[in-house]
């Protein structure tokens, strides 16, 4: 999805966003409040595990890169 909102012309982007900021307004409002708790627990975990894996990923490829 978010590939073909890059592909597409920056006239088509400009248009939709104006449309959507509107309506998203206001559901945000309610989404923002339980949102905000189920972000704050999910950022703990990933930070975690994101962490391991450049670490592996670091040691392969610095010998195949040099």
């Amino acid at each position: 999805m978010h590939l073909k909102v890059v592909c597409n012309p920056p006239k088509n982007q400009e248009k939709k966003k104006k449309k959507k900021k509107k309506k998203k307004k206001k559901k945000k409002k309610k989404k923002k409040k339980k949102k905000k708790k189920k972000k704050k627990k999910k950022k703990k975990k990933k930070k975690k595990k994101k962490k391991k894996k450049k670490k592996k990923k670091q040691t392969p490829s610095c010998p195949t890169s040099g």
